[in-house]
Parts: C-alpha cells; structure tokens; sequence
C-alpha cells in the first residue's frame, strides 16, 4: 500500500454536480454519473499495448508514452501506487533485426523480444525520468505464477518497489517463454497481475474509446457500452480480434476483465491514450465499466484459480457434488467417481460433474494412482487401502475453488 505522509496536503477529486469529495491517497472513481456508487482505490495496473507503445514502423511512440508518464506522475502525487504492463518488445526488435511480421515461428519471437525488450525499458526509463518517477523491469512467465514461493516472491518484490515510489514495468518473458508457459498475451498477463498485487482497478487501453455491441471496425451502428456487468459468450463473439501489431483485441480484454472480475477487480476498457489516465486521476468516468464480483477472492484462491495449469480430472457423483457446492465440503473418496491424468500430490485438479461439467478446482492431497485406488471408498478405510494417510480429504476446501462462485468463494 502507498500512502501520503501526513504532512502532505489531501488530494481532492471532482465530480460534476457534486461537492468535492477529500481523501487520502487515493482516488474516487464513479463508474456512472447518474447514481450515488462511488469507487474508491488507491492501486491501480495499467495495461499498455504494442499498437500503442509503438505505433507504426516499430519505433516507441513518445507522443503518447511523454503524457501518458506524465498522467502516471499525477496518480503517483495522490499516493495511488500504479504498475504498467507494458507489450511491444517483440514489435520493436523486428525492424532492429530485420524480421518482417510474417515470420511468427517462436525462435523469431523470441529473438525479436530479446532485442526490442532493452529499447522498450529505456524509453519507459527515460520519460519517466522527465515526470519525476523511476522504473523498475519486471519480466515474468507464467512458471512463475505456477509456483507458489515464486508467485509470492514477485508479489513482494512489486510492493515492495511501489512502497520504494517506483513504478514497476511488467512484460511477459517472451525471451525464454514456451506455449506451455506463455500467458497467450498481455491482457490476461495484467489481469493475473492485478490479482497478485490486490490491486482496486485493471485498465485495459485499447484502439477504441469503449467496449461495443459489435465490431465498430465492420458496424457502423455499433453502440458503445458504459457498463458491463456480466461478459457473456454473445458479447465475446461480438467483440473483434487483434490488429497488426498485437496478440489481444478485445476479445482478450473481455475474457482479462473477466479473470479480473472473478477477483472481486473492476476493470476499465478504454482509449489508449494518456487522457483516459488523466480523466481516471481526476475521478472522471471514460470507457468501459466492468463491474467487479461481490467479494474479493484471497491471494491463495486467486493463485488456485488462475495461476496454476491443471494436471488432471477428478468426475464426483451427484451426492459429492452437492456437498461441494451447496455446503462448502471438502471432497472426500467416496464421492468419487473417476479420474483422468497422471497428477501428483499438490497438483491442481479440476473437479467435474458426473456429465462433464466444471464444478470446481483444488490441490490434490494423494496422486493419481492412489485416488484410483480411493475411489468409492470411505475416509477411514485410508489407511488400509495406501498403508498411510494423508487426510480425510481427497481435495480439502481450503485448497478449493468452486465454479460460478467467484469472489465470493474467499
């Protein structure tokens, strides 16, 4: 958390039609104007793309990075503590190497971010320098999220640099990052992000002014939403891919809004331009509303539902399931009816229905061989059947993640 000093005067956020609302390190947001919801928070991640770091002919684009630093210094002045994820290396090493955009095998990726990602942190580096602040380079891959006392090590270390008055710039490993460790894109790597720092906001900057009903690009009578309370399949469908330059569209930044909001997260959809941060700094609505989940999921169950890759299935009947859902058990043998994969003891496993259906995720406390051996059997014939026990539990509650739940499920 990053606050003022006492000594320091309050900062004060306007809204129009209302009187003026002071506070402490923090900012007041109201996602719509019309009612009396004011949202309050005081860390915030930023998402900043490739089409908007570099623009065309992959060079950085300063006309947007000098305000946009500028705008980060404003919310940094009110005690609001901000990390920026940050694309566009690969983009910039291409014309460094001489890689047209069509060679997209991984060793080229991966070349082509190795040379742009030091022109990338320089010029954060350098216009931050000009509004005041300093940069710190985060570089992360979703190993890191997998493992538990690594996921809490980068949790620290970026609170750690707020408190210092840094402002860390987060991008995805691409240098050393397989498909089997890649987040897919920057979207999704800042709605993981934000749920490992707590943060109380995700915006998500994109090449339009708000999420819309339709593709804009392809619909001209496409309306722009102020508030989105649920991201449903239709409007994924609806929502238009990546240009040129990124991996994302608005479809990742939907389904990074939805991570966030299975956090207990907002998140904003907006312009990307250093004016959306601007109007944000000063309370102002812009962009797209994505309403939070009721609740506020724990670091654990966020690491439990997003963080990590399943390694295998465990299908429980009807009686498990209920037990499950409606009264917060832990999942026992004999509610089990099958399993699939070959996971080990602390591996996360998804736990489905008898017709195939998600119903939760949790860490397994016995591998895969001995829950075949389990199955259907009572809690104290355990020891019998391995020879040890390791608990009553197959997948214990607080190790679990119900489907649906949300941020409820704490």
């Amino acid at each position: 958390m990053v606050l003022l000093p006492a000594s320091q005067k309050l900062s004060v956020a306007v809204f129009p039609g209302r009187q003026l609302l002071p506070h402490r390190g923090c900012i007041d947001y109201a996602p719509r104007m019309n009612t009396e919801r004011v949202f309050r928070f005081k860390r915030l991640v930023v998402k900043v793309g490739s089409s908007t770091v570099t623009g065309r002919g992959g060079v950085v684009n300063h006309d947007f990075l000098k305000p946009f630093c500028q705008a980060v210094a404003a919310f940094h002045a009110k005690g609001v503590g901000v990390v920026v994820v940050s694309s566009g290396a690969i983009a910039l090493g291409r014309p460094m190497l001489g890689c047209p955009p069509a060679e997209k095998d991984l060793p080229t990726k991966q070349a082509c971010a190795a040379a742009g990602q030091p022109m990338l942190m320089q010029s954060w580096i350098g216009e931050l320098e000009k509004a005041g602040l300093k940069a710190a380079q985060i570089l992360i891959t979703r190993d890191d999220f997998k493992d538990r006392r690594r996921y809490l090590n980068a949790r620290e270390t970026i609170h750690r640099l707020l408190e210092l008055g840094a402002i860390p710039i987060v991008n995805e490993n691409d240098t050393v990052a397989v498909d089997e460790i890649q987040f897919g894109d920057n979207d999704n790597l800042a709605s993981f992000v934000a749920g490992l720092v707590d943060s109380d906001l995700l915006v998500l900057l994109t090449d339009v002014e708000a999420v819309f009903d339709a593709d804009p690009r392809k619909n001209k009578s496409a309306r722009a939403l102020s508030k989105i309370d649920e991201i449903t399949d239709e409007l994924l469908q609806a929502a238009g891919e990546a240009g040129a330059l990124g991996r994302g569209g608005m479809r990742s930044k939907l389904l990074a809004a939805r991570t966030a909001q299975q956090f207990g997260i907002p998140t904003v959809i907006a312009k990307g331009e250093a004016l959306t941060l601007e109007k944000l700094s000063k309370g102002h609505r812009t962009g797209t509303w994505v309403s939070p989940a009721e609740g506020k999921m724990k670091s654990r169950k966020r690491w439990i539902a997003h963080a990590l890759i399943p390694a295998g299935e465990i299908r429980v009947d009807e009686g498990a399931e209920k037990a499950i859902r409606q009264h917060g058990k832990s999942l026992l043998p004999g509610g089990i009816a099958g399993i699939r994969g070959n996971f080990d003891r602390g591996d996360l496993v998804e736990i489905t229905t008898l017709d195939g259906r998600l119903l939760g995720r949790g860490l397994a406390c016995y591998p895969a061989i001995e829950v075949l051996r389990l199955c259907g059997h009572r809690s104290d014939e355990i020891r019998q059947i391995l020879g040890y026990s390791a608990g009553d539990e197959v997948v214990h509650r607080d190790d679990m993640v119900i489907q649906g739940k949300g941020g409820n499920d704490a």
